[in-house]
Parts: C-alpha cells; sequence; structure tokens
C-alpha cells in the first residue's frame, strides 16, 4: 500500500529516492551550516550576558600564568577555551587590584575588556571558540539518534536541535550551559555503549567525556553517582567484553559482571580524575603569581553542613584535587539564596516547580507536541533497546529532580542586543537607563542618565530627555530591597522591547 502510495506522488517518490543516496556527512555538513548561519551574524550584534563578563579574564591567567584564584566559581574548561584565541590577539592585561573581593573582581574583568583591549573583538573570538561545542552536541544527537530509530529520525532529531531555540541561544554564548549538556550527553552515549560491550576505548572516551563535564560545571557532580547506579543495575542484561580486536566474551556470572562494571566505572572515574588534574596543570596550589588572589578566602566558603565541611577539608589536606576546584566546589555547596522572579511573584527561596514552568514556556509548542507523540508512538522501540532508553530517560528525570529541588531559580541571561541601532531609529540621543548586566553602555555609544541599576556604575548626568529604559529584571525589581521601584512601568505600554529584556517607554 506505502509504494503503491509512493508510486502514484513523483515528488514524494523523487525523495525517497533521493534520501538514502545523500551520506551522512553531507546531511551533518547542511544543518551545521543552518546552525552558524543563524548564530555567527548574531555574535556582534549583542552585548555581553552577564556571566560572560568573567570568562575570559580567568581564563587568560589560567593559560598565560597558571593562576586559577580569582573566578572558581567554575571549572576552568570554558573559561580556558574561550581565551584560547586571546593568545594570538596580544591581549593586554590590566594591573591587579589592591586587594580581592566580590566588586574588584568583576571590577578588574571589566578593565580587561572595556579598558585595556577592544571588547568587541575578544567577545567574537570567544564566542566562536565555543561553537564546535554546538556543533559536536548535534553531531551525537544524530549519532544516538541514528542508532535507536534509523537514518531518517535522526534526520529529524537534527533539524529540531538546529532550530530549537535554546541551544541556538546558549549555544553561541561564552557560558557553561552548553559545554556541560554536551559533555554530559557524550558521557551517557559512550557509557551506554560500554554497558552492552566493554571495551577499553568506550571506558576511556566515557571518561573523558565525564571529566569535561566535571571541567565544565559542578553541576556535572550528580553523574558519576548515576553511573554507578545504572552500570550495577543493568546486571541482569547480557554483557559482553572485547579486549585489542579479540572476539567478544559473553560474561554469565553475575560476580564477574560486578567485577567489569566496577573496573569499567573505576577506570571512567581515574580518567576523569586526570582530565581534572590535567587543565589545572597537574599542580595542586591555585596560584603564586603576585598580586592575584581568591575573591572570597577559604573561611568563608567552607561549607556549613559537618559533612560536606569535613569532606572537603579532608581533600585538602589530602590534594586529592586541586586547590582551585576544592575551593570553587565549596563555593557550589554553599547555600546561597538568590531572588527569582515568576509569573508576577518574587522569592529569595525559589520554587520547586520553576524549571517545570519555564520548560512549558520556553520550549516551542511543536517540540512538546512532538516529545508526547513520540513518547507514545516509539514504546515498541524502547523495548527493543531498554538499555539506551534507560540512559535517555534517566538522566533527564534525574537532572530536572535536583534541579526544581534545588530551587536555585536564576533564570535566563539578560541581553543588550543592537542597543543603538533602536536608538537611531527613534532618534533617542539619550535615556534614563536602568540596567541589569555587565556590559557597558557607553562603550556601545548608549548615553545615558542613571538609575537606580544591577551593578552599572552611576554617573551624575541629568540632562533631560523623555525615555526610559528599563531592564526586565530591574522592571520587576527582583534584586531591589524596594521591588516596586519602577511599579508605575508595569502598566505602561513601552514603546519599543529590545531582545524582550529591555523596554523602553517615552515619557512625554
Amino acid at each position: 500500500m506505502r509504494s503503491a502510495f509512493i508510486k502514484n506522488e513523483p515528488r514524494l517518490a523523487a525523495v525517497c529516492d533521493f534520501f538514502p543516496k545523500v551520506p551522512d556527512w553531507a546531511i551533518l555538513f547542511f544543518f551545521f551550516a543552518l546552525i552558524l548561519l543563524q548564530a555567527v551574524p548574531s555574535l556582534r550584534q549583542e552585548s555581553l550576558t552577564f556571566d560572560e563578563l568573567v570568562r575570559q579574564l580567568p581564563g587568560y591567567l589560567h593559560l598565560t600564568k597558571g593562576e586559577f584564584r580569582i573566578h572558581t566559581e567554575h571549572p576552568p574548561f570554558i573559561k580556558m577555551l574561550t581565551a584560547l584565541p586571546l593568545l594570538f590577539l596580544d591581549a593586554k592585561v590590566p594591573p591587579p587590584p589592591e586587594a580581592w573581593t566580590e566588586s574588584s573582581r568583576w571590577q578588574n574583568a571589566y578593565d580587561f575588556l572595556y579598558i585595556a583591549n577592544d571588547a568587541d573583538r575578544l567577545t567574537l573570538f570567544g564566542r566562536l571558540a565555543v561553537l564546535p561545542l554546538t556543533l559536536l552536541l548535534g553531531f551525537f544527537v544524530f549519532r544516538w539518534s541514528k542508532r535507536l530509530f534509523g537514518r531518517g529520525a535522526a534526520v529529524f532529531a537534527l533539524f529540531l536541535y538546529s532550530f530549537e531555540p535554546n541551544i541556538l541561544a546558549h549555544g553561541r554564548l561564552m557560558n557553561t550551559d552548553l559545554g556541560v549538556a554536551c559533555f554530559l550527553f557524550l558521557t551517557m552515549y559512550f557509557f551506554s555503549r560500554m554497558i552492552q560491550e566493554v571495551t577499553l576505548a568506550r571506558s576511556l572516551l566515557a571518561g573523558l567525556s565525564l571529566g569535561m563535564a566535571l571541567a565544565t560545571k559542578y553541576s556535572a557532580l550528580w553523574a558519576p553517582p548515576i553511573l554507578l547506579v545504572l552500570g550495577l543495575g543493568l546486571l541482569g542484561r547480557p554483557m559482553t567484553f572485547r579486549f585489542r580486536g579479540r572476539p567478544p566474551a559473553v560474561i554469565e556470572r553475575r560476580v564477574h559482571k560486578v567485577l567489569l562494571i566496577s573496573g569499567a566505572l573505576v577506570g571512567i572515574g581515574l580518567t576523569a580524575f586526570v582530565v581534572i588534574w590535567g587543565l589545572h596543570g597537574f599542580r595542586y596550589e591555585a596560584g603564586t603569581t603576585a598580586g592575584y588572589g581568591y575573591a572570597r578566602s577559604w573561611t568563608e566558603v567552607l561549607p556549613e553542613g559537618r559533612v560536606a565541611r569535613a569532606a572537603v577539608l579532608w581533600a585538602q589536606d589530602a590534594k586529592l584535587l586541586p586547590e582551585a576546584y576544592l575551593h570553587g566546589l565549596s563555593v557550589a555547596l554553599l547555600k546561597v539564596k538568590r531572588s527569582a522572579f515568576l509569573m508576577g511573584e518574587i522569592s529569595a527561596d525559589g520554587w520547586t516547580h520553576y524549571f517545570l514552568v519555564t520548560f512549558l514556556l520556553k520550549t516551542p509548542l511543536p517540540f512538546l507536541l512532538l516529545l508526547v507523540l513520540a513518547t507514545v508512538t516509539a514504546r515498541a522501540t524502547w523495548r527493543k533497546r531498554e538499555v539506551e532508553a534507560v540512559f535517555l530517560l534517566v538522566p533527564v528525570i534525574l537532572h530536572f529532580a535536583v534541579a526544581s529541588g534545588s530551587r536555585l531559580n536564576i533564570g535566563h541571561r539578560h541581553l543588550l542586543p543592537i542597543y543603538p541601532f533602536l536608538m537611531e531609529e527613534h532618534k533617542i540621543e539619550r535615556v534614563w537607563l536602568s540596567y541589569f548586566g555587565t556590559a557597558s553602555p557607553t562603550y556601545h555609544g548608549i548615553t545615558y542618565n542613571y538609575l537606580p541599576s544591577y551593578v552599572l556604575v552611576p554617573n551624575r548626568d541629568r540632562v533631560p530627555t523623555p525615555f526610559v529604559a528599563i531592564s526586565a529584571t530591574n522592571l520587576q525589581g527582583v534584586y531591589f530591597e524596594d521591588p516596586d521601584l519602577f511599579k508605575k512601568f508595569r502598566t505602561r505600554e513601552p514603546v519599543a522591547k529590545i531582545g524582550y529584556s529591555i523596554f523602553i517607554y517615552r515619557l512625554y
């Protein structure tokens, strides 16, 4: 019936005849070109998102001085990756402050980009350095989908990936989100392949991927326990072992399976361990360069919990991990409260349903419908590939549960996109500005009168102008003592919205 239908539809028949002839590399090239065409033109149009400011200077100091102390809140990999192009750009480093504090750390990073160097040039090359991770993740989305559902499904998965707005938004920024997603996905892919047939190569690749995830973001720490649970939980499945090209050996006895999985997990852990040490130059000390230090001392960042505190102190004494990594891990373990905004409410404690709501709001509706449809219609395939189904579904459920339980609802980063173009369109020469972000309005040609902001340096200008520009976070008063500071603007209709994050109002 299907053949008859295709035969009577010449166009569809032509597509079906053509599609199998297209090699995988051509399909990947086509979709990667689409991703780059969407991502690259916007790199120069959008100013720094909030956390991008403190990526390149720490990374540059990692690479040139072996100095890891000034920013330990994230592991070093993404910082080093974004700073790698700077080695060929003759970047200039401003003198360190007299004392390292939270504010001086950010100010020094600001001076590095906006005073000592060409911020647009450094930002462009830093963002370009991150883009290959987006393509790498897309490649393995295609590869795993092909294994599970076939080539047609893999092409469709890559199509969805290439136009998914969250991937496109974060895949071109100097942040850790896309990087950790990429390496965690690779970890699960290689580990699922290793569970089906244990080989040295698959164990090493899983360990390398895990090490890169742990060297990208501390939230990847949930991965080792889940690997242990998944590995031991699948002992009832058939298992084979292959070494150096020899025929696969079937492992039947449960005790032998336990030993094999345990050995593979130890190998994965050791490989990840070496990756973390390697990125720190196989040196325990966080840095010895004169003038540099921690923004927060060890006494300030040690966890409050007795067990966590004792574990960190023991790891320090044993020099289990590099000092800077332990310091950053301690920062990550601190119970930090951050004000968050959701559906008209502000909370310092967050909400357990925050990520569920944002997922439903920020994921395109067709994608959500396809997700439900695939879950229902692919049950037969899931039964045939139960192992890989577990490796796809369990990490998603666990990560969602951990993120929801943390109640750290920081939300999406704010942008300052194409602002000068909007000014030219509306003949705006000056604005009253309340800005949430770390980019320099002056650097981008914006003349402003200061309004209460987050991070923005005050000035004393009070030149009359009818235009007011307020970042969405400030409009809702998320980080202000008085959350209703700009309440009267919430009911007014803005004359324009910049990147959905900055609202422009006309007073008269």
